[in-house]
């Protein structure tokens, strides 16, 4: 075969390398099964079932200039890279005459196989990459995948290389830091299509201390997360809050959630566009490239209430978890439903939560410690089902949670819950009582 190849190393930080070769050369290699499971399920995820582009339903499977063994697949809206880091045997060649083959093979179809090499128990499988085929082997069993599709076919997400004039790179210690903060703000982001700008996470600053600040907003409740353990400061520019689209906030949760070193380290490439994410996992490295929202996130400080006006109130934690988690049963964030009321009379050491089912024909109403001085009576609607939500995204919280809220009029403006300072926060917008 002859022809130009690109090379596979697609998300690496070097510029594309094409070249005219003479030679593609076949290529065979051992691997853990459960690595490739995993890296072919990462992969599988962005690839897109139903498309008018057939590739874009497929993996490519290939080799970096390195030798190693890796895994691509994109939708156009974000692209996903698995490097396995044992390189196969005679790989790279050392004076550059030969470049290893790369396929394309349909994700259901690998996904299948990769099932039956299960069934056989077998710890690693076998790869064998010819022209046109793949062959899985494990034991006794080989399967042999057509894959005709030219590996040319798979569109590349943009040029990989970040330098542009707006680029910048923010690294971080650690990846748990990063991944809690996607945790506690996914469930904050919202779905309606009508204000895209708020399908997504935005990478904010906070203004004290200067840490990365992740925030989602669906308009009636805002989650906010500090990242701590920053090696370099956040942007300076105020205009600089790029949005990161859920797809790829959930694929990147999907990714931390595999055994990831709480201290490793985890960084981001930014520039105008694009957002770049690379974090070493055992016996591999993952690349996720994904597109930025084109879009301005809305200047959510606006609705905090002033600090000189708040009032805080502080609960056990735990029996107001429990609380919450009773008025809203059965119900669903989306579904009309009637305010819950928290009310705490003056002189009082606890914290009264109701609410009305059934158009008022059934009150649920239970209690939760509550401590804070020199507070009058305090009624405040909330959507039970975002208060519930919030209170469960504090992962293992302290024994209080405090809930702020305006003193001159906190029927009408929103309620700040947090368990410490500094630290995670969530702004619940109130209800008609």
């Amino acid at each position: 075969a002859s022809g130009k190849a690109k090379s596979m190393d697609t998300l690496c930080a070097d510029p594309f390398e094409s070249a005219a070769i003479e030679t593609f050369e076949d290529w065979s290699v051992t691997l853990d099964r459960r690595e490739v499971e995993f890296a072919v399920d990462m992969a599988g995820k962005l690839a897109m079932r139903q498309s008018t582009i057939p590739a874009l339903g497929a993996v490519r499977l290939g080799l970096t200039p390195e030798g190693q063994p890796c895994f691509y697949a994109t939708n156009l809206d974000a692209g996903i890279e698995v490097r396995l880091d044992d390189p196969v045997p005679g790989f790279p060649d050392k004076d550059r005459s030969l470049t290893a083959r790369s396929l394309l093979v349909g994700v259901k179809e690998m996904r299948d196989a990769l099932r039956a090499m299960r069934a056989t128990g077998a710890a690693s499988v076998g790869f064998t990459v010819e022209e046109g085929s793949l062959t899985l082997t494990a034991g006794a069993l080989d399967i042999r995948l057509n894959a005709p599709m030219k590996p040319d076919d798979l569109p590349v997400l943009g040029d990989p290389n970040f330098d542009s004039p707006t680029f910048r790179q923010i690294s971080l210690a650690t990846a748990a830091d990063f991944a809690q903060a996607l945790t506690f703000v996914a469930k904050a982001v919202s779905t309606e299509e009508t204000r895209y700008y708020l399908n997504g996470v935005c990478i904010d600053r906070d203004e004290k201390t200067g840490d990365i600040l992740l925030v989602a907003t669906d308009g009636h409740r805002l989650h906010a997360a500090p990242v701590r353990g920053i090696e370099e400061p956040a942007p300076t520019d105020p205009d600089c809050r790029p949005i990161v689209p859920l797809f790829t906030v959930n694929t990147l949760r999907r990714l931390l959630a595999k055994e990831v070193d709480p201290h490793a380290p985890f960084a981001l490439d930014l520039d105008d566009k694009r957002i770049r994410f690379a974090a070493d996992l055992p016996g591999m490295r993952v690349i996720v490239v994904s597109k930025l929202i084109d879009g301005t996130y809305p200047d959510w400080r606006k609705v905090v209430p002033p600090t000189k006006r708040r009032k805080r109130m502080v609960c056990d934690a735990a029996r107001l978890i429990a609380a919450a988690s009773v008025l809203a049963c059965g119900l669903r964030p989306n579904t009309a439903c009637d305010a819950a009321v928290l009310e705490r009379q003056a002189g009082r050491k606890t914290i009264a939560l109701e609410h009305k089912r059934l158009a008022g024909e059934s009150i649920l109403r239970t209690t939760a410690p509550c401590a804070g001085g020199g507070i009058r009576d305090v009624k405040i609607g909330l959507n039970p089902c975002y208060l519930r939500d919030a209170l469960a995204a504090f992962d293992n919280p302290a024994e209080t949670i405090g809930i702020s809220f305006d003193a001159k009029s906190p029927a009408s403006c929103p309620a700040v819950l947090a368990a410490a300072k500094p630290g995670p926060f969530v702004i619940l917008m109130p209800m008609r009582i």
